[in-house]
């Protein structure tokens, strides 16, 4: 409770004054057995009241696919699958309806958070990164919602 409180309570509170319309819809497309596919997939979207969907296995067509057909709006994923959305021409309008993206499992450089995030929200998401690990209970550091960090830094220790 106490991981979720932190890292969910004040950006709930945020996304309420910010963006009243805001419906949380995530893709499950990294494994549940290590933290951040259960607190991506499990924990998370049930304290915020969204939606998870579901892809049996990672494939990126389908990955596509369903981004845009379930008009994902949170996103959490890891550095390598931000470099195929980054590199890949298939990208075009997927990722349209996203609103909140963060990154974790290993440091992201600043190049390719910036080059991702243009192909995220139209270019106006900002890729997050947070810092946890399945010893910690999940996420150490974190931006607030909408904030920026330009600094390549994986966040700052998350409090409430």
């Amino acid at each position: 409770m106490a991981e979720v409180t932190i890292t969910c309570e004040l950006q709930l509170q945020q996304i309420r004054v910010k963006d009243p319309d805001f419906e949380y819809r995530t893709l499950a497309h990294l494994p549940v057995a290590h933290i951040a596919g259960m607190q991506g997939y499990f924990v998370n979207p049930v304290y915020m009241g969204g939606t998870t969907y579901w892809m049996p296995k990672f494939e990126f067509p389908k990955f596509l696919e369903h981004s845009r057909r379930r008009r994902i709006t949170t996103f959490f994923s890891v550095p390598p699958i931000y470099l195929l959305i980054a590199k890949s021409p298939a990208v075009t309008d997927q990722f349209d309806t996203l609103r909140i993206a963060f990154t974790g499992a290993a440091p992201m450089k600043k190049s390719l958070q910036d080059e991702a995030a243009r192909k995220l929200g139209k270019g106006k998401v900002f890729i997050a990164q947070t810092w946890g690990l399945s010893e910690t209970t999940g996420s150490v550091t974190l931006l607030n919602f909408q904030e920026k960090d330009d600094s390549g830094s994986v966040s700052r220790i998350a409090m409430v």
